[in-house]
């Protein structure tokens, strides 16, 4: 380590006093208009996923779904494969579920604006993808969302919103009974109720069952066919 007296610094601080602005201020402006417009672009995206997908998006597949990497389009060249920065191949392996919405959220037009471009049908992609997305359309609506099934005007509550929180799974499932008349919610449970019913999706996650139907096995009926 060098050490430099104070005399010895006045030359260059004063060299240093007319240099203007020091590049480490030019790179935070950069960064800050950087990350101005990156977070617009995903806010504009958003608002046209939402305009698209009313009640039924998953933002995390709508945005690798139109991922350059994953497209295969590197500017004006389209590679018809993943290249880069991508993990699509070993998402496929190891979490399938987020692969097939990544795959249906896919956009027609590759090569539209980033807001999806158009859906109209403007190749064979069109008709190749339409498939797809119609089978893996329940896997997409419902997996990762909670299930909320409750009788037809009942108010939700712990055991209409989260009765599988004491359930067991190892090897076979197994269902913890709680008593119904002493069960006390914690506050993040409470929150966590009352949030069912501001959700966008709430088309998706709360399911009406006949008032007599015990909705306790009606859950795990759907649940098993979902």
């Amino acid at each position: 380590e060098i050490l430099v007296s104070a005399q010895s610094r006045r030359p260059l601080v004063a060299a240093m006093s007319g240099m203007g602005p020091l590049p480490e201020t030019d790179a935070t402006s950069r960064f800050n208009r950087m990350t101005l417009n990156v977070l617009s672009k995903s806010d504009t995206n958003l608002a046209q996923a939402r305009r698209t997908h009313r009640g039924k998006l998953d933002y995390t597949g709508y945005c690798l779904g139109r991922d350059k990497n994953f497209l295969g389009v590197n500017g004006n060249t389209y590679y018809a494969k993943p290249f880069g920065n991508d993990s699509s191949n070993i998402q496929a392996v190891l979490n399938g579920s987020s692969y097939w919405n990544r795959v249906y959220y896919r956009p027609d037009d590759i090569f539209g604006s980033d807001d999806g471009g158009s859906t109209a049908p403007s190749s064979g992609l069109v008709s190749r993808y339409a498939t797809v997305r119609e089978t893996m359309r329940p896997m997409v609506e419902n997996v990762g969302r909670p299930k909320i099934y409750r009788r037809e005007g009942e108010r939700l509550s712990f055991h209409n919103t989260l009765p599988h929180k004491y359930d067991l799974k190892s090897g076979m499932n197994k269902t913890w009974h709680c008593c119904k008349e002493s069960h006390t919610s914690t506050k993040s449970e409470l929150r966590f109720i009352a949030s069912s019913y501001f959700r966008n999706d709430s088309e998706l996650v709360m399911k009406e069952v006949p008032a007599s139907a015990d909705s306790t096995k009606m859950r795990r009926t759907l649940s098993s066919v979902l």
